[in-house]
């Protein structure tokens, strides 16, 4: 039955490969890249936390102005190594699902003379 919580639904076709397997590497994509974002927003949000502590507490234009330029350099090096890291994670992941649907035995699609 489709639309069941617990039951895989009914997709492809018997040549596609094993439609629960490639459901189950879906599934286990979608829970680490959940992980991988929510591990990165809260970094982030101490991180802004700290910023916040530290920009209340200072009482120097220069510092706080340091402490800005610090911030912003911060959060783009994170926020690269994160973009880095996701699509890591996809390429990981894609290539696990294309490893089940390719073809067992048999013609390739790329095997013609020509």
């Amino acid at each position: 039955m489709d639309g069941i919580v617990g039951e895989p639904a009914e997709t492809g076709t018997a040549s596609s490969g094993a439609p629960e397997t490639l459901e189950l590497l879906g599934a286990s994509f979608l829970n680490d890249l959940l992980i991988e974002g929510t591990r990165f927003l809260a970094e982030r949000l101490q991180e802004d936390m700290n910023m916040q502590r530290e920009a209340l507490a200072c009482r120097d234009p220069t510092r706080l102005l340091a402490l800005q330029f610090a911030y912003w350099q911060t959060a783009a090096a994170q926020y690269g190594a994160q973009a880095v890291r996701l699509s890591e994670l996809a390429n990981r992941h894609v290539a696990e699902i294309r490893a089940q649907r390719r073809p067992r035995g048999g013609r390739r699609c790329d095997d013609f003379p020509i």
